[in-house]
């Protein structure tokens, strides 16, 4: 059972979408209800501040909440940024990294705005860690972690 998609080329000298060098971040076109959210923009004007704060680790493991927080702003605020789109307020999130080092869970509490937490939360599953492993021992194991994103216009 092969897929095929069809491209229909625009016809020369029509309108088409500007090129944008900005990656595309997912954002979750629709929920298992059926209900629909809204598209959050991520235009280059989604350039406002982004502090990270009340960072909690909810695992004893090696991956330390200090490794996770510098990680975040290293590789992954940008996205973070592009998220809330210049909009202002804060979203809580916590995920679970597995034992490979991947965030296999993420989900926010509080936020200002639902589809700018659905973003964040759906950038979250792609982070990757430091593999984390249980304080003492060899075996990987899972690490959970709490924070709260404050976004600034």
């Amino acid at each position: 059972d092969d897929a095929t998609v069809e491209r229909r080329e625009a016809p020369a000298g029509a309108p088409g979408p500007a090129p944008s060098t900005e990656p595309a971040i997912p954002t979750p076109a629709s929920r298992q209800d059926g209900i629909t959210a809204a598209p959050v923009k991520t235009d280059a004007a989604s350039s406002g501040p982004v502090a990270i704060a009340r960072v909690n680790g909810l695992d004893d493991s090696t991956l330390t909440v200090d490794a996770v927080t510098a990680r975040i702003r290293a590789t992954y605020l940008s996205g973070v940024r592009r998220c809330a789109g210049g909009r202002a307020g804060a979203v809580e999130l916590a995920f679970t990294v597995a034992e490979g080092g991947r965030v296999v869970a993420a989900t926010t509490g509080s936020a200002f705005d639902v589809g700018v937490a659905a973003c964040i939360a759906t950038l979250a599953k792609t982070w990757r860690f430091r593999v984390p492993t249980s304080a003492g021992s060899r075996p990987p194991a899972k690490a959970r972690f709490a924070m709260t994103f404050t976004l600034g216009s």
